[in-house]
């Protein structure tokens, strides 16, 4: 913004007489805006577009788990059965995962509660509470199924780009 300042006052200051110059400066300085406008809009847009696709959703603050296990839903007692079927995950880490689903929509709950002013004070509270609650939840999850926890990520990453077509599509 500041360097458009500049070249306005510095089209002013040379060509206060000249009105049809200055007429083609204008022209000239609104393409420059529009093409300065189009450019910072498409670089957004890819930018959100790619960080979007990049997160697993497990570090989105989402309750991914919660819905996964406590969802009443044939085909997510499907998936729940794959899950278990093709990362091995035996009877105990699988209601482990139940329960920390449980515990992730509990605190969320807790945190609407707490933080419901919707003042940029609340609201920043919230986002702490629930980036910590990310933190604790990951390391749960890697307490619980130890070395097969980046499969566990993978899979759930896969799970819920398909879960989230089946369900729009």
């Amino acid at each position: 913004m500041m360097i458009l300042s500049i070249v306005v006052g510095i089209l002013f200051l040379q060509n206060k007489k000249e009105d049809d110059f200055m007429k083609t400066k204008w022209k000239n300085l609104i393409s420059l805006v529009s093409a300065f406008a189009m450019f910072f809009t498409t670089n957004i847009t890819v930018f959100t577009t790619t960080t979007d696709t990049a997160v697993n959703p497990l570090d989105t603050g989402k309750e991914i788990l919660y819905y996964l296990f406590w969802t009443e839903d044939n085909k997510l007692k499907t998936d729940v059965d794959n899950l278990q079927q093709e990362l091995s995950l035996t009877d105990n880490q699988i209601e482990s995962l139940k329960q920390l689903g449980l515990k992730e929509h509990n605190a969320y709950q807790n945190f609407k509660k707490n933080y419901a002013a919707d003042t940029p004070s609340d609201i920043n509270l919230f986002n702490l509470e629930v980036e910590k609650n990310i933190v604790t939840n990951n390391q749960m999850i890697q307490e619980i199924l130890g070395n097969k926890t980046k499969d566990f990520r993978n899979w759930m990453n896969e799970w819920w780009e398909n879960e989230r077509q089946y369900r729009t599509g």
